[in-house]
């Protein structure tokens, strides 16, 4: 009774550090014509990635077209004021170098009307590795004695996401097109993190009369996680003199299969507090074949695209809005999906949500000369995550993720030589957030019974989240 106590008190005081979520919606780049224009494709011009913005697009083509768009190098960098503390700062840079769409677009000779896609495609790809230490003098198990105070805050996290399908489209007229397309999500997460404190007398300072000691807390968690769903979207097009117009529905996404494999402990040693001691904890748990997944949510989308009466310039808008998803655990530790396999406790259930949001593009390009255009583009892309602690989802573990709404900005050309065309460009991401919570506080460490990192300060929010983000992209498209 008394250790299914500690595991009940531990589960409801816990407050788990895992950056690991789907993230901004529109942080997708298939570095295209389309991403130099931001993505405000859905009323024209979507092109080779019609499959995603607007599968009615895909009625554009004339010929077969075969694409391959890489993503040359992405470059960013990400501080976190305050992390650790007040005055704790850490930062990341990294550095991903990858393909980022392939497509095949074709008709057939009897169905000419009817025109079809296939593409690959990577839509997210998150890769963080943080590690820091701190190492201070601190009189704080014993008070009265010199200690030496160790934290370590050890993440790394391996997200990505790759979709993959087809998409037709019908041409009813010159003016008119409709399209549908079912693309399926691969997402998989290899993560890990650890919070570890040491606190122990520094040698020498102890009197022969008191025996050496070490206090320890620590947090540890690692699992691996992936999830396939399957996503249908439906489009219209509508083309009008110089204006053309686009609606594109996304249906919420069906789980298909998935599941995580995870291991989780917190350990309290060897703590006194105010000179009594704390009855040590060790809490423990791993499973596999859990029940997994991360919900995209139902959104709407709508774009207009103009062509000037001398056709060198063109202009595009689009919006989409993204409906709530409610809270729901995107790891549910009381299932498995093998019945081989035992279930767990909510100990190692995760939740997430989202609130509604509306995100904005615009895009301009313009043709220099046959050969030769430039595009521009700007949008927005807000933070949409958000979770209830309500009910039945008051004690589950949360998805912290210190995001931010970001804005894009993007540029660069294209060249164009009969059938083939080449594009180039780059794209500057930023985003900021202030006065988030901590990962932890190694700055104004106490004693906390009753806490999984009883050798740390109670969180504040004074943390800053500074995010920037740099990619130069290459792309080329031959027709046939």
């Amino acid at each position: 009774m008394k250790k299914a106590s500690f595991i009940i008190l531990f589960h409801l005081l816990s407050n788990i550090i895992l950056l690991a979520q789907p993230g901004n919606y529109w942080s997708v780049s298939f570095n295209s014509e389309a991403s130099l224009l931001a993505g405000a494709v859905v009323g024209g011009n979507s092109d080779i990635t019609s499959i995603y913005y607007n599968p009615a697009g895909i009625a554009e083509i004339e010929d077969k077209k075969f694409a391959l768009n890489a993503n040359l190098f992405n470059l960013s960098y990400t501080k976190y004021k305050n992390a650790l503390g007040t005055g704790l700062d850490v930062d990341y840079l990294g550095f991903t170098v990858q393909p980022r769409f392939i497509s095949f677009m074709f008709k057939l000779k009897k169905a000419e009307k009817l025109i079809w896609q296939f593409a690959i495609f990577n839509r997210n790809d998150k890769r963080i590795s943080v590690y820091d230490q701190i190492e201070k003098p601190v009189q704080l198990v014993k008070p009265g004695f010199e200690e030496n105070y160790t934290g370590n805050f050890d993440f790394v996290n391996d997200y990505l996401d790759s979709w993959g399908g087809f998409g037709v489209a019908y041409k009813i007229n010159e003016k008119f097109t409709i399209g549908g397309s079912l693309l399926f999500s691969v997402k998989s997460l290899n993560y890990m993190s650890l919070i570890n404190v040491n606190v122990h007398p520094i040698r020498g300072s102890l009197p022969d009369t008191v025996d050496y000691y070490t206090a320890i807390s620590s947090n540890y968690e690692k699992l691996y996680f992936y999830d396939v769903r399957a996503i249908g979207k439906l489009g219209i097009r509508y083309q009008i003199n110089q204006f053309g117009f686009g609606l594109n529905l996304n249906i919420p996404s069906v789980r298909l299969i998935g599941d995580s494999n995870m291991k989780r402990s917190i350990s309290n040693t060897g703590i006194y507090d105010n000179g009594e001691k704390i009855e040590d904890v060790y809490l423990n748990e791993s499973a596999k074949y859990l029940k997994s997944g991360f919900k995209d949510p139902f959104s709407v989308s709508l774009g207009m695209a103009y062509k000037s009466l001398s056709g060198k310039s063109s202009y595009y808008f689009s919006t989409e809005y993204f409906y709530k998803i409610d809270t729901y655990k995107a790891i549910d530790a009381t299932k498995v999906v093998n019945d081989k396999y035992e279930p767990a406790t909510d100990f190692l259930s995760y939740k997430y949500g989202a609130k509604s949001i509306l995100n904005v593009a615009i895009g301009t390009q313009h043709h220099l000369s046959e050969k030769f255009e430039i595009l521009f583009g700007i949008r927005t892309n807000f933070d949409p995550y958000e979770i209830s602690n309500e009910g039945d989802y008051q004690y589950l573990n949360e998805f912290t993720n210190p995001s931010a709404d970001l804005y894009h900005f993007s540029g660069g050309s294209k060249f164009n030589y009969k059938q083939f065309s080449v594009i180039a460009g780059l794209e500057y991401t930023i985003g900021i957030s202030r006065n988030i919570s901590e990962f932890v506080n190694f700055a104004e460490p106490e004693v906390r019974p009753g806490n999984n990192l009883a050798l740390t300060g109670e969180k504040n929010n004074n943390m800053d989240y500074v995010y920037n983000t740099v990619g130069l992209y290459f792309g080329f498209t031959i027709g046939f």
